[in-house]
């Protein structure tokens, strides 16, 4: 009894190990393939089938942005997130007041489309807001990044704060 115990616990542990192996290999897979990619040169990078370790490996894409100026996609990240969050905070601020605060005929269903446009999938809403976004001229901007970001945290910040 105490041998088919042993066993057991042991298959049990083997299992646990290849589950463990197996998961950590698919969580890090992206990484991996990411660095690959950025150490093969440009012409070999959509090449088809791909390669796992490119055959000759070059630096040439860290040379590029370290002397194109990586401090300006860092500002230029800090200003959208800055602006963002004290867009989401003021405006989700006011509206999350007015509905804890109120009673309101239609509160229920405000709540209601709350709820459902943060349910909606953002893969969805690419296509209308790069066309709604070159309409207004909005395309490759700042300020069209800030109010895309405000426009999809919104809900959620409206929902958390109310």
């Amino acid at each position: 009894m105490s041998a088919t115990w042993q066993r057991r616990a042991l298959l049990r542990q083997t299992v646990n190990a290849l589950v463990v192996v197996v998961i950590c290999i698919v969580a890090l897979f992206p990484i991996f393939w990411g660095l690959s990619t950025s150490l093969k040169p440009a012409n070999a990078i959509l090449e088809y089938p791909p390669q796992l370790i490119p055959s000759a490996p070059t630096l040439d894409h860290y040379r590029q942005l370290f002397t194109t100026g990586i401090h300006r996609y860092i500002v230029n990240s800090a200003i959208v997130s800055a602006v963002t969050v004290m867009l989401c905070v003021a405006l989700a601020a006011l509206a999350g007041y007015a509905l804890a605060r109120f009673q309101f005929r239609g509160k229920a269903i405000v709540l209601f489309v709350i709820v459902a446009v943060m349910s909606i999938p953002l893969p969805s809403l690419m296509v209308p807001t790069f066309t709604f976004l070159a309409l207004l001229g909005l395309n490759n901007t700042l300020l069209g990044l800030i109010l895309l970001y405000t426009a999809y945290q919104l809900p959620l910040a409206v929902w958390v704060l109310y």
